[in-house]
């Protein structure tokens, strides 16, 4: 049995949805107004060319009032960058595990939080997506780093198997749940984009397979699922080591 891989072929037409949602993106940005700055506890703070301004920590802290002048409504994103507290799973919606398999189909044990290989080595990479919850939100986006030093490979090594305390074993399927409409393997990541509400219970497969490319001791980041007009449901998987060795 042959690894899936999901391919994504770009048509020179689009469908009468994005045509629509091009109208209205169109539409908002005409009649948008633009904003120059804004005023937090009556001191007035610039906007960034990309519409962003910074807000220092002790008002995160304490809170603050923030007046701009327009007739438009005024979104505000708050984002956070730096390392994560926990390298446990984080869940917000969607529960992430992602699992790592070698050459042979057989799953890595990785209680331990450690993958150890040797360089050249052929894994399958398959992250699993549950929702925990109901969404009617469209438009969900997964991403999963590579560790350093680990590249994409199209190579076809044998598919992820499940063995029973017998000796036998199944093949996992990985066309089971739902199906995404793009998948975009770069450099450092993988992305897939998943369109259509989620019920709960709901899942999908992602497989790929990754080379041990460079020696060295790396971190597994972890796969992140968010939807893309509501990124408070969202959900992470645990993140772990991986320690590769020359051959």
């Amino acid at each position: 049995m042959a690894l899936f891989i999901w391919t994504w072929k770009q048509e020179k037409s689009r469908s009468t949805i994005e045509n629509a949602r091009l109208l209205a993106l169109f539409n908002s940005q005409k009649n948008a107004v633009h904003i120059e700055e804004v005023l937090i506890n009556g001191d007035a703070f610039r906007l960034a060319n990309d519409g962003s301004f910074e807000v220092p920590a002790k008002l995160l802290r304490e809170g603050f009032d923030l007046r701009y002048s327009a007739d438009v409504p005024l979104v505000l994103n708050a984002s956070i960058t730096g390392r994560r507290q926990t390298i446990q799973p984080v869940d917000n919606g969607f529960k992430i595990r992602k699992y790592w398999y070698d050459a042979d189909g057989i799953a890595i044990d990785l209680a331990n939080g450690v993958l150890e290989a040797r360089q050249g080595d052929l894994f399958t990479v398959l992250v699993d997506i549950q929702a925990t919850h109901d969404t009617h939100n469209d438009d969900m986006l997964l991403t999963d780093l590579l560790p350093s030093g680990f590249e994409i490979e199209d190579s076809l090594i044998s598919p992820p198997r499940e063995f029973f305390e017998d000796g036998g074993f199944i093949y996992l399927d990985l066309e089971a749940g739902k199906k995404p409409v793009l998948v975009q393997k770069l450099d450092d990541r993988i992305i897939s984009h998943f369109q259509g509400s989620w019920q709960y219970s709901s899942r999908a497969v992602l497989a790929y397979t990754v080379r041990a490319a460079y020696t060295g001791e790396m971190t597994i980041p972890d796969a992140h699922a968010e939807h893309m007009y509501a990124p408070e449901i969202s959900g992470r998987s645990s993140v772990a080591r991986a320690i590769v060795r020359e051959r």
